[in-house]
């Protein structure tokens, strides 16, 4: 609940203090890759209305889930350490809620991805 509740908004509040650090209000076209990564990447806490760039949304949710997935990661194995760090291995600590949040977000990332592309966008 911690990195649900918590760790959701603060790293999506942290991603748009660093679009906007690195100046990501500011539409600068989407000419060439470096460009359009520097969309997908840096602007994806909040995207540009950028004309003929159906793509940049799914882009930029891919992006934004891996966000998500490393902070609920390192919350939950935190909260978890300080909780049984005397009772359990670290080492299986973080192990597990890898693997139990890797499932999660590619759950969650499927699903929003079918929704994207079945939704008529």
């Amino acid at each position: 609940m911690v990195s649900a509740l918590l760790g959701v908004p603060l790293t999506w509040l942290a991603a748009l203090g660093v679009q906007m650090i690195f100046g990501g209000g500011t539409p600068y076209g989407l000419n060439g890759f470096g460009r359009k990564l520097y969309a997908a990447v840096v602007q994806a806490p909040w995207l540009i209305p950028y004309e003929d760039a159906w793509w940049l949304v799914p882009s930029a949710f891919t992006v934004i889930m891996l966000y998500f997935f490393l902070s609920s990661w390192l919350i939950e194995y935190g909260v978890m350490y300080l909780l049984f760090h005397k009772s359990y291995d670290k080492v299986l600590i973080r192990e597990s809620l890898f693997k139990a949040n890797l499932i999660s977000y590619i759950f969650l990332y499927v699903c929003g991805l079918i929704y994207w592309f079945t939704a008529g966008f």
